[in-house]
């Protein structure tokens, strides 16, 4: 089985997160609707849906702040959405403050609340695209590594995080990728062993793009196999630099 080393998130995971694009886009409209039915129709709203923090604790907000986004943080669209987000979320309440003390909101008050859904959806479609972008690459880029083998390959981050595996793989070890992806690859290993390799193994990889050796490892039924690893390693563009 043939272990190899990428720099950005794998396939699987960038679909993942054009999946929670969609239930975020979804999330705002939902709660954009309930503003707009409570200050048309008066329809009552939850605390969940208008005070002066729930931008940060509403579903889209629960993805903005307390999902794991390091990766996004220097993408203008993805600190757009979060600054559009909070900002019509504190309009809202301000509205809806207003309309129960039993002020006229103004058009050109309701108008920014929906200038600000409009700067919303545009930073969502932006975001979107860009990642469509990178899964055609990064797609590219693993096709190019897992056709080099027909054994089972591993694409390992630089602190040896598995980024993505391939069809022979599952076939070796009986599991799929979204059972393994973003673990460390010690699931597989039968022995503690396998483990304390890992400085090892870290250091070659560094040094040398690449590692190669043997280990025991265990499948998803418990059976155990040995497993030599090691191959081509490969650049972010796709290219093979070197075949041992």
């Amino acid at each position: 089985m043939q272990q190899e080393i990428g720099h950005h998130l794998s396939p699987t995971e960038l679909r993942q997160v054009l999946s929670e694009l969609e239930q975020v886009e979804d999330a705002y409209a939902g709660w954009l609707g309930r503003i707009n039915n409570h200050l048309i129709c008066g329809v009552e709203l939850t605390a969940d849906d208008v005070d002066e923090e729930s931008y940060l604790y509403c579903e889209v907000g629960r993805w903005l702040y307390q999902t794991d986004h390091s990766w996004l943080m220097d993408r203008n669209d993805f600190l757009q959405i979060g600054r559009a987000h909070q900002a019509s979320h504190e309009l809202a309440f301000r509205l809806c403050a207003k309309q129960r003390e039993g002020k006229s909101i103004r058009p050109e008050e309701y108008q920014g609340l929906l200038t600000l859904a409009a700067l919303f959806r545009d930073a969502l479609r932006q975001l979107r695209n860009h990642l469509l972008e990178d899964l055609n690459r990064t797609a590219r880029f693993f096709g190019v590594l897992f056709d080099h083998s027909m054994e089972g390959v591993v694409a390992l981050s630089p602190d040896l995080h598995i980024l993505e595996v391939n069809e022979a793989f599952t076939r070796l070890t009986g599991y799929v990728a979204p059972e393994v992806v973003g673990n460390p690859p010690d699931v597989l290993f039968a022995t503690p062993e396998g483990g304390e390799l890992y400085p090892q193994i870290l250091l070659s990889v560094r040094n040398r793009g690449r590692w190669q050796g043997e280990l025991e490892n265990r499948r998803k039924d418990g059976g155990e196999f040995v497993d030599l690893c090691g191959g081509p390693h490969v650049d972010r563009t796709g290219r093979t630099k070197h075949v041992r």
